[in-house]
């Protein structure tokens, strides 16, 4: 059983994935992290925007001090450098992981931004409404091989693009139809499925042709989004980009952590400043903390 522990630390390793994934607690957990993902993507825009400095005149010369670190200054202007200026230096790939995550984890809001912003296909979408569910296709698996090879080949020819070599097959009940994998010139990186690999859609009874995917070159969304898994997992650029996804897996608590320090220290701040007003008054009132 995949991920269960009590079965050994063969398990180990999946079941930390399934904790990166969903926090090992199941469809809640699958929810819980897409609704998070979407807030640290919106919370993206909002930390950039707090970045920018207020008022008129010299713009790029007032903002590139948000850009450094004073390690010169006080702990507490130190530690809000460190939030600021590393969370600029790195907003690309925060927000690349964010939205990524948002991508495997809250689908429909997902979908429904990229088919606004981009050309997109939600995956599926084009041969679904002639899908026909069954457990017991008419064609068995040589016959759907051959038929999707063929198929492969006659798109390869049409589109433009390489075959390399054949990966797979596999039938989808539900959809009543079989999925004939190739690696092929338009894939992003060679570990399959994950990140999309070229493969052509057959109809389980007749080996019709339904649909063909291409992980890049066909829509710029479904291009999008196949570098957005490329980029989350690590599967391009070599050992370089993979120790600098390592790295940033660091820097992403240090951000939290310095976010929430900074936090609390303006709001002790707002509470010691309401605390001497209110002295000041001779009055004895009992201050209640407000959050942010």
């Amino acid at each position: 059983m995949n991920g269960d522990l009590r079965q050994g630390l063969i398990n180990f390793m999946p079941f930390l994935y399934r904790v990166h994934w969903t926090l090992a607690m199941g469809e809640f957990g699958h929810w819980l992290f897409g609704i998070v993902a979407l807030m640290w993507s919106l919370d993206c825009f909002v930390g950039f925007y707090l970045t920018l400095p207020r008022g008129n005149g010299g713009f790029w010369r007032r903002w590139k001090y948000a850009w450094f670190v004073k390690w010169k200054a006080s702990a507490f202007r130190v530690n809000f450098d460190l939030h600021r200026a590393g969370g600029l230096w790195l907003w690309p790939m925060l927000f690349i992981l964010a939205w990524s995550s948002v991508m495997m984890n809250l689908r429909p809001v997902y979908e429904r931004v990229m088919s606004t912003v981009f050309a997109y296909e939600s995956p599926g979408e084009e041969f679904f409404p002639k899908a026909r569910p069954t457990e017991h296709p008419i064609l068995d698996w040589h016959a759907a091989a051959i038929a999707g090879q063929k198929l492969i080949a006659e798109q390869a020819r049409l589109k433009g693009f390489t075959i390399e070599q054949p990966l797979g097959l596999w039938y989808g009940p539900e959809s009543g139809a079989y999925f004939y994998e190739v690696r092929s010139n338009h894939d992003i990186f060679r570990r399959s499925p994950k990140g999309g690999s070229t493969h052509v859609v057959l109809d389980g009874n007749t080996g019709a042709f339904l649909s063909l995917f291409q992980p890049t070159g066909q829509r710029t969304g479904n291009t999008v989004e196949s570098w957005l898994y490329a980029l989350h997992m690590a599967r391009v650029f070599g050992r370089p980009y993979q120790i600098f996804v390592c790295a940033v897996g660091f820097v992403v608590p240090l951000l939290s952590a310095t976010g929430v320090y900074i936090w609390w220290k303006k709001r002790r701040g707002r509470q010691l400043a309401a605390s001497r007003a209110i002295s000041s008054t001779g009055e004895t009132v009992t201050f209640v903390p407000q959050g942010d």
